[in-house]
């Protein structure tokens, strides 16, 4: 092993990494890391010029800060030393490791838990032993990815359903030990209404949407409930108590929430199969309810001219103040460019979702070890408050010391059940399909537009973007939940694009975004945190 002369001060770089899977295990978190190194500098003789830390990955490269520790190295030839925990907290991959040019430069590497150095001068045994290190760290970490993958498979060939629980169940832990869904008592009785309301052949989607609003049926996080939303209810067969997952049907254990008659009677009414005449939501033209006047806040109205051409002007409830009549297809041009603002490029939406199903697989794996310790440690206590009422009847102990350690197991025990219900509810198992089917409509927004009928082109606005106004030829607008982030990622990633067309570093530019849009859809999660 290479020794570090102590005679001079030598300059070194601090780097430290975790991802959400391994920071919750001892002595993985960055600030036991730097104190590590930061005293491994002290003992040295070295002057650490810098610290680099990455919430991030290290499956695959382009972490933001090693690359930016790279940079700095380059700019700073007097600095030879990397400090690091050991070889998984630098890398997980080849090509990152290979980026370090260690053969050929002067940079040397500490690994301080495990006690070596790697260097120009290290043998070619030692660089053998590391390609090892780093191939077992990979493959590690693309195991706990398949055992995840695996095990929801299993799961649902059991019957038990492996997500996140639909709109209508709750995720409880069953007489098996194992996190089942139940129906949830204050919305599984309104999902029936919906599915025997749609199959009374007199409603439409958007007619349940109305129903669903009035009746306080919302999603669990308040939301009002889109057609996209109950459309893709009224498919599920959850409902019918069957498990879909992967493409595949499994008869679920759960307790279903329709009959089987009556869900199919739905998806014949879906198909239109049943020659169903809904009373379908009319408007007049395309973009009526959806502009509103910059000036006053009134409705923009469509009027038809001649018989063909469509003008629309505000609605001037509040009073006239002289805003000019505009062409409809003035506004279509306008809603075209704010929706291919949006498109993205298909690499970079394969990309994201590949990412998103890495890590989710990961989190979801690791939080299912620390359930099963949570419930372990529960047994572990509740037993003990058994053994401390035993110690109290056979007269061991006396009154007062069995209510001092009663209470405070019982205040463990409160402590480890609050934070195991916190886990159960973070279930982000849906998490790759939601953020997948958030991209493809960033992608397919501007095309279905383009190509869509009025009625669909309107509903198709609503889902998108919302606020829009109109004053003097300008049009503002915002774009709804996740996809205003996107938006702005797109032009950023586009520009630089355009600068340097062989520029290919997703990561740089997408991979921070993806915490804020997925905070959409579960507030709790966070990737590589």
């Amino acid at each position: 092993m290479e020794r570090i002369s102590t005679d001079c001060k030598s300059c070194c770089v601090i780097y430290a990494r975790v991802s959400t899977v391994e920071q919750e295990r001892e002595g993985y978190s960055i600030q036991a890391q730097l104190k590590m190194l930061r005293e491994y500098s002290d003992t040295h003789g070295m002057e650490v010029l810098k610290e680099f830390t990455d919430n991030e990955t290290a499956r695959s490269t382009g972490r933001a800060n090693f690359n930016r520790m790279l940079a700095f190295l380059e700019e700073h030839p007097d600095c030879k030393d990397i400090l690091v925990e050991k070889t998984d907290r630098l890398t997980r991959n080849q090509g990152d490791f290979i980026a370090l040019n260690l053969e050929r430069s002067h940079l040397r590497v500490h690994m301080v838990r495990e006690g070596k150095i790697l260097s120009h001068e290290s043998s070619p045994a030692e660089f053998f032993i590391q390609d090892i290190q780093i191939a077992q760290a990979a493959f590690v970490s693309r195991n706990i990815s398949a055992e995840a993958r695996k095990g929801m498979q299993a799961k649902a060939e059991m019957g038990i359903y492996p997500s996140y629980a639909p709109l209508g169940y709750l995720n409880t832990i069953g007489k098996c030990g194992r996190k089942v869904i139940t129906p949830d008592p204050e919305r599984a009785h309104l999902i029936v209404r919906l599915f025997a309301e749609y199959a009374k052949k007199a409603c439409s989607v958007n007619d349940l949407v109305a129903l669903s609003q009035g009746i306080g049926l919302r999603s669990r996080k308040g939301k009002v409930l889109s057609p996209s939303t109950i459309h893709k209810m009224l498919k599920n067969p959850v409902y019918k108590g069957v498990v879909q997952w992967r493409n595949s049907l499994y008869q679920g254990i759960h307790e279903p929430l329709v009959s089987t008659g009556l869900w199919h009677e739905v998806q014949l009414a879906l198909t239109g199969g049943n020659n169903r005449k809904c009373h379908r939501e009319r408007h007049a033209f395309a973009f009526s309810g959806l502009i509103k006047c910059a000036v006053c806040g009134c409705s923009l109205t469509g009027d038809l001219k001649k018989g063909k051409y469509v003008y629309y002007h505000c609605s001037g409830y509040k009073g006239k103040h002289g805003e000019p009549y505009t062409r409809e297809e003035v506004f279509e041009e306008r809603f075209a460019e704010v929706l291919q603002r949006l498109v993205p490029d298909d690499d970079v939406v394969e990309w994201i979702v590949e990412t998103v199903t890495e890590e989710s697989d990961e989190n979801i794996s690791k939080q299912r070890e620390i359930i099963s310790g949570l419930e372990n440690l529960i047994v572990k206590q509740e037993r003990k408050l058994e053994l401390l009422y035993d110690d109290r009847l056979e007269g061991r102990i006396d009154a007062q010391t069995y209510d001092r350690k009663s209470s405070e197991i019982r205040e463990e025990l409160n402590g480890l059940r609050a934070s195991l219900d916190t886990l159960i509810a973070q279930d982000a198992s849906d998490l790759p399909q939601t953020c997948a089917e958030t991209f493809e409509l960033a992608k397919y927004a501007f095309w279905m537009f383009l190509t869509s009928p009025d009625a669909e082109k309107h509903n198709l606005l609503k889902r998108v973007l919302s606020n829009c106004t109109w004053s003097q030829g300008e049009m503002k607008v915002e774009y709804s939940q996740s996809l205003g982030i996107i938006a702005d990622t797109n032009a950023i990633w586009r520009d630089l694009k355009a600068e340097n067309p062989d520029f290919s570093d997703f990561h740089s530019v997408w991979y921070g975004i993806l915490n804020r849009v997925i905070t959409f859809f579960v507030p709790e999660y966070r990737m590589n945190e």
